[in-house]
């Protein structure tokens, strides 16, 4: 496909509105990480009153249900690979300090 052009980018448009929302799966693809990418640049916009996010109570209530379930499975892998690297607490020279990647793991 030697012909074809080279994509061009967009430029920049001014926003139709101010108002934003948000689903549930926007929080999720992004792994709920607000301190950067485009969930920093929201908060960014927010606090300088730029523009405002909508959110319902189903919405918030859908962003802490998949935040827990999340957290809760993370946990359950970290405590289940803690279980299978018991070995590595008594078998590796004191130097690699192992010790302290096996306190408890809570949510």
């Amino acid at each position: 496909m030697a012909d074809e052009k080279p994509v061009e980018q967009s430029e920049a448009k001014p926003l139709l509105s101010k108002l934003f929302f948000l689903d549930t799966q926007t929080y999720v693809a992004r792994n709920f990480n607000f301190d950067s990418g485009v969930l920093k640049t929201l908060q960014n916009h927010l606090e300088e009153d730029d523009c405002h996010l909508l959110i319902t109570d189903i919405n918030v209530r859908e962003v802490r249900r998949h935040l827990s379930k999340k957290a809760t499975e993370a946990a359950a892998v970290l405590r289940a690979a803690q279980k299978e690297a018991m070995i590595l607490r008594t078998s590796l020279p004191s130097r690699y300090k192992i010790r302290s990647s096996f306190h408890p793991v809570s949510v």
